[in-house]
């Protein structure tokens, strides 16, 4: 399943699709944390957040600060 994370990250980038860049960077969070690699979760939530700003996705922007503050 990872890999298709990555795939979908990379491709959300050619077309500059800011909501299903949020959603693959916020799955490769997840798998990060997951694995106790809590810097690179960071990294990746954080990007999450930019993005959701960016789709006025408030709600789930909240819902990814809350993850990183864990």
């Amino acid at each position: 399943m990872r890999i298709h994370y990555l795939t979908a990250y990379e491709e959300s980038k050619c077309p500059n699709n800011d909501y299903w860049r949020t959603k693959a960077a916020e799955h490769i969070a997840d798998l990060f944390f997951d694995a106790y690699n809590y810097p690179e979760a960071a990294r990746y939530r954080k990007e999450a957040i930019e993005y959701f700003g960016k789709a006025n996705r408030v709600t789930n922007q909240r819902y990814a600060v809350a993850d990183l503050k864990q």
